[in-house]
């Protein structure tokens, strides 16, 4: 049976989800206004937004950098970065995407990308991530989004202890 503290911490985690989200769709609306955008949407939820905070996401391209094909499975991929992140970062959110890029005039590539979202996360925790995915990978490069965005975590406010009334 879970406790209220691991159903606290599930929301906490869940809700800072939902408001990053909400801030990176405003940033991708407006980017001017992005910071302006999520205070407003953090002020709808009873949020407070605090300082702001630097999100890093790291894409990191599936294929061999030599051989231009993916030599290991997705799964296993995501076991080894999941390990390597947790040696550095207290949390991570990852997805898997497609996606393409054109190499030179003639080829167009297609491959699989993990996406790693870190939230606060230390800029030399993050590097030291770079630095061990990329030969475990054998990855020629990673690209690296890193954002200020404002997030909080959401208690829910009908009772002290976090459940509704």
């Amino acid at each position: 049976m879970e406790t209220a503290m691991n159903k606290n911490g599930k929301r906490k985690r869940f809700l800072l989800l939902f408001v990053t989200l909400c801030c990176n769709a405003a940033a991708v609306t407006c980017s001017a206004g992005s910071v302006v955008q999520c205070q407003q949407i953090t002020e709808q939820l009873g949020i407070d937004t605090g300082e702001t905070q630097k999100e890093y996401v790291l894409y990191i391209g599936l294929d061999d950098k030599e051989s231009q094909t993916q030599k290991i499975p997705t799964e296993a991929a995501v076991e080894q970065i999941n390990e390597i992140c947790e040696k550095y970062v207290d949390g991570y959110t990852y997805q898997t995407l497609n996606g393409g890029w054109r190499q030179n005039e003639t080829t167009y590539c297609k491959e699989t990308t993990l996406a790693y979202q870190f939230t606060g996360a230390d800029e030399t925790a993050v590097r030291h991530i770079m630095d061990e995915v990329l030969p475990a990978l054998n990855q020629e490069c990673i690209l690296v989004h890193v954002q200020n965005i404002i997030c909080d975590y959401y208690y829910n406010s009908a009772t002290e202890d976090g459940k509704a009334g």
